[in-house]
C-alpha cells in the first residue's frame, strides 16, 4: 500500500462511515508504521521516511495540519485531491 493510497482510503473510510473512522486525516507516524515494512536498518528507514515526508508535504493534494487528537496536538496529513471526495446530495 502506498502513502497516497492510504491517505485516500482514510478519507473514503471517514466519509463512508464516520463512526468507525472518525477522522479524515492520519498522523504521519501512524501512516509510516502502516506503509513501511519493518525491514532494514533504523537509519536507512529514517532517511527513506524523510524523503517520503518531503514528497507528501509538497503535494498540493495533501493538507498538512496540526489537529487535536485525544487532547494532544498531532501533525496530520489529509488527502484533498480532486475526485476522491465523498459527495452527498441534499434535497
Amino acid at each position: 500500500m502506498t502513502t497516497r493510497s492510504r491517505l485516500t482510503e482514510q478519507e473514503r473510510l471517514h466519509y463512508s462511515d464516520p463512526v468507525t473512522t472518525p477522522h479524515p486525516f492520519i498522523p504521519p507516524t501512524q501512516l509510516r508504521d502502516v506503509v513501511m515494512p519493518p525491514k532494514g536498518s533504523s537509519s536507512s528507514r529514517t532517511r527513506l521516511w524523510q524523503r517520503v515526508q518531503e514528497l507528501v508535504e509538497t503535494n498540493a493534494n495533501v493538507a498538512v495540519r496540526e489537529q487535536e487528537v485525544r487532547g494532544e496536538m498531532w501533525k496530520t496529513w489529509e488527502w484533498q485531491g480532486v475526485g476522491e471526495r465523498h459527495v452527498t446530495w441534499q434535497e
